[in-house]
């Protein structure tokens, strides 16, 4: 069978969105998914994935826009389904999480993760609107936090960032996020400089986690990378990808990264819709095309590589890029920071395997 079977379905609930983040990958339009076609692609998905380890998350532009479908998706999901059945996760800017919205998370177990960057000035540069967005974010965790929902945080680094990172995951550990994800952008040029910082950086990073531990002091919380290394059943290989992506369009996608074309580019990867269903072997092909092209430049190390298999799959980044050239570039710079980001993660795993904290906080049993 050509790729994994379905745990987690991507819905995108509308591409629009109130701020204008520098290293967003979206095609902006005015699009919202129709609730009937949301409904059956939901449908499909329950049908052919299996019960237990199985997520529906919740995705924009910014999904809350869409606040009713999102509602009538979760409402339906919890009358059917038990929490340990189908999870539910919504990724949201966080402008628009009022009390009722953080109680409508709480009630329906639907955990939520919020974009922030670091402090006020380093996380307003990028994600930009009329009023602090930065400001926005503290708001929503304090609802979220008071409904006792688990505070998670999309941390972007920039090459620029690199150097300073640390201290920025310490000012959002601070701010209450029980986990952070480490997500290093990869829209952009990397210098040897930026990847040489940034190498620094994650040692650094290793070296306060594990201190943190050892000394039991400070603020704990878990890195969503050292989360990916400890799951032995996890894969991230394309050919395993257990992802099905339904588009704002109504159109399912082999990768999420394709709605960062404009809508007349986006058929090279499109694998079907609800109604006539998911083609798994077109969405496969699709992603293949693109690992053979950087195959054949020599390019691709992953066979001999010992963390393919933890790898996030870069082949969906590629897919939103431009011509040949940067696109090998994109991949070579890849290479180098997801090596750098998972052999630290595993050597914090190592490093603190038989702390009991440790071990508390990842649900080691």
């Amino acid at each position: 069978m050509l790729g994994g079977v379905p745990q987690n379905l991507q819905i995108f609930l509308t591409q629009r969105c109130q701020i204008a983040c520098t290293y967003c990958y979206l095609d902006k339009k005015a699009v919202d998914l129709q609730a009937e076609t949301a409904m059956l692609g939901l449908q499909e998905f329950l049908k052919d994935s299996l019960p237990g380890d199985r997520w529906v998350s919740f995705y924009g532009g910014e999904p809350l826009l869409a606040f009713p479908l999102l509602e009538q998706i979760a409402d339906y999901i919890r009358r059917e389904y038990p929490p340990e059945n189908v999870r539910m996760h919504l990724t949201t800017n966080g402008i628009l999480v009022d009390r009722e919205v953080a109680l409508f998370c709480a009630t329906r177990k639907i955990g939520v993760t919020l974009s922030l960057d670091g402090p006020k000035p380093r996380h307003d540069s990028c994600r930009k609107t009329k009023e602090s967005s930065y400001d926005a974010v503290l708001r929503a965790a304090e609802h979220l936090r008071d409904c006792k929902v688990r505070l998670q945080a999309n941390m972007v680094i920039r090459p620029e960032d690199a150097k300073d990172m640390l201290n920025n995951i310490k000012h959002i550990a601070s701010k209450g996020f029980a986990q952070i994800d480490l997500l290093p952008d990869g829209y952009v040029d990397w210098t040897t400089e930026a990847l040489n910082e940034f190498a620094g950086s994650m040692r650094q990073l290793r070296e306060y986690y594990i201190g943190q531990f050892t000394r039991d002091q400070g603020t704990l919380f878990t890195i969503g990378q050292v989360h990916h290394v400890l799951d032995e059943k996890r894969r991230y290989l394309w050919k395993d990808c257990s992802k099905r992506v339904l588009s704002s369009d109504g159109n399912y996608y082999s990768c999420d990264r394709a709605m960062a074309l404009p809508m007349e580019m986006r058929g090279a990867y499109a694998c079907g819709d609800p109604y006539s269903g998911y083609n798994q072997v077109r969405s496969c092909a699709s992603l293949e095309a693109i690992r053979a092209q950087v195959s054949a430049e020599g390019r691709n190390r992953c066979k001999t590589c010992p963390w393919a298999s933890k790898c996030f799959c870069y082949l969906g980044h590629l897919v939103g890029t431009g011509d040949v050239s940067l696109r090998l570039n994109h991949w070579e710079n890849a290479c180098r920071i997801s090596r750098e980001l998972l052999s630290n993660c595993w050597e914090i795993s190592q490093s603190l395997k038989i702390n009991a904290k440790f071990r508390e906080i990842y649900s080691i049993h």
